[in-house]
């Protein structure tokens, strides 16, 4: 445990260092891609996370969803922060759930967990901009 707490602590301050660095700096890649492609890059990026806590990641995806304009390696990235997060409040031997809906115009990616939860203080700020959240004695959440 305390391993995977050590590499999510890593991922999250590289996460926080990203997106300062983007903020300064925004340089999109926009291109047509499929959804399914990026969800895969960001559970192959927490692979080792998952086996590690016996997590299951259950992919739930829409048939047909259409490929949108995005930039793959960043999107990738925000699930990616959703992952680690929903891994490192999972118990073991959970499951996190990874859905594409579509809607209308729209692609929604979604990632649920089973975990205690944000408290309900916190959920109002979750999104903030560079926002870290104390949660317990060795988490923080950004």
């Amino acid at each position: 445990e305390q391993a995977i707490n050590s590499v999510s602590s890593l991922v999250q301050q590289k996460n926080i260092q990203i997106e300062k660095n983007i903020a300064e700096n925004i340089n999109l890649n926009i291109q047509e891609v499929e959804p399914v492609k990026i969800v895969e890059q960001a559970i192959n990026s927490v692979s080792s996370l998952v086996q590690q806590k016996n997590i299951q990641i259950e992919k739930n995806i829409a048939e047909n969803i259409f490929n949108i304009k995005a930039d793959a390696e960043k999107t990738s990235w925000v699930l990616l922060n959703f992952l680690t997060n929903a891994i490192r409040y999972s118990p073991e031997n959970s499951k996190i759930i990874l859905s594409i809906k579509q809607k209308e115009n729209a692609v929604e990616f979604s990632v649920q967990d089973f975990g205690k939860g944000i408290e309900e203080k916190y959920q109002s700020k979750i999104f903030d901009k560079f926002l870290q959240v104390f949660i317990s004695w060795s988490i923080w959440i950004s």
